[in-house]
């Protein structure tokens, strides 16, 4: 994240949350440790999302459990584009382990996490 990004915030999409829960990564623990961040942000795309995938997707539902006690934040969109209006609006960091999501946030200069196999979040 750039030094002169005043929001401590960090937007975290479907994919990352299900991942986070499939393969027990505790996300608020890992994001307390990038320098500068304070609050992971879920939208209210990503809510929804999780609500469709969670009708035949285990993983999906646990993410949504997961969340259920943090307050979505209002978004525009769907998916991928309401992820990266989001982050550019607020210029504020993601975590996904999508490669399309990734390269277009890096095309457009956003600080990009994803979390590896040894679940710890990495820069893309």
């Amino acid at each position: 994240m750039s030094e002169s990004t005043s929001d401590k915030e960090i937007v975290v999409d479907t994919n990352a949350l299900i991942y986070s829960i499939k393969h027990s990564v505790n996300l608020k623990y890992e994001a307390g440790k990038i320098s500068g961040i304070t609050q992971i942000t879920i939208l209210e795309c990503v809510k929804s999302e999780l609500v469709g995938l969670s009708k035949r997707n285990m993983y999906a539902l646990l993410a949504l459990k997961e969340i259920e006690p943090l307050k979505a934040i209002p978004s525009e969109g769907g998916g991928d584009e309401c992820v990266l209006k989001y982050a550019l609006r607020k210029q504020c960091a993601i975590i996904t382990n999508d490669r399309g999501l990734i390269a277009i946030a890096k095309e457009k200069n956003l600080t990009v996490f994803t979390i590896s196999g040894g679940r710890k979040l990495r820069y893309a």
